[in-house]
């Protein structure tokens, strides 16, 4: 974990700017600005050239009965990419999930941004995550603003708050 300067050394953080045909134009530069701009973006809709409906949850590759029974657990300020699946008694609100995102039974995500390939097992919590592709949250895990970076595994009933959790800089 690195939060203060427990040794892991400092990994720039790499954003890029974002431009689309109808004028919307962000840049983010900061975990903190990056945050923000995954959430405002979805918000405003753009047209065919985004992969979600900003009138309705991006369940693209899911029957109408499916899209009825993710409705009832994803909310209405989330999106959602295609692959996605979500257990019995879970919820995700506020969010932007990535594509082949695989989330447990009775898992609570609110205010998160998930990237593709991530697993949440069963009985997790999170909450303010940023959450990089390929990453896995164990069974039981609480998490409040945390930051993981790509690949990175969460042990089975870990607790984190505030803290950035990468994997060890290769020598």
């Amino acid at each position: 974990a690195r939060g203060g300067g427990g040794g892991v050394p400092h990994v720039p953080i790499k954003c890029h700017a974002m431009l689309l045909e109808d004028g919307y134009c962000a840049r983010a530069d900061t975990l903190r600005s990056y945050r923000e701009m995954n959430f405002e973006v979805p918000r405003h809709g753009h047209g065919d050239n985004v992969p979600w409906d900003r009138h309705a949850k991006s369940f693209g590759d899911k029957t109408d009965e499916e899209k009825k029974a993710l409705g009832k657990q994803v909310g209405g300020e989330c999106v959602v990419g295609e692959g996605f699946v979500i257990g019995d008694k879970s919820s995700v609100k506020k969010s932007v999930v990535g594509k082949h995102v695989t989330i447990g039974a009775n898992v609570k995500i609110d205010n998160c941004i998930l990237l593709g390939h991530t697993s949440i097992e069963d009985n997790a919590t999170m909450s303010g995550c940023i959450v990089g592709a390929n990453c896995h949250v164990g069974k039981g895990c609480t998490l409040s603003n945390c930051n993981l970076s790509a690949r990175y595994s969460v042990e089975e009933e870990a607790e984190h708050k505030n803290e950035t959790l990468c994997l060890e800089a290769e020598e």
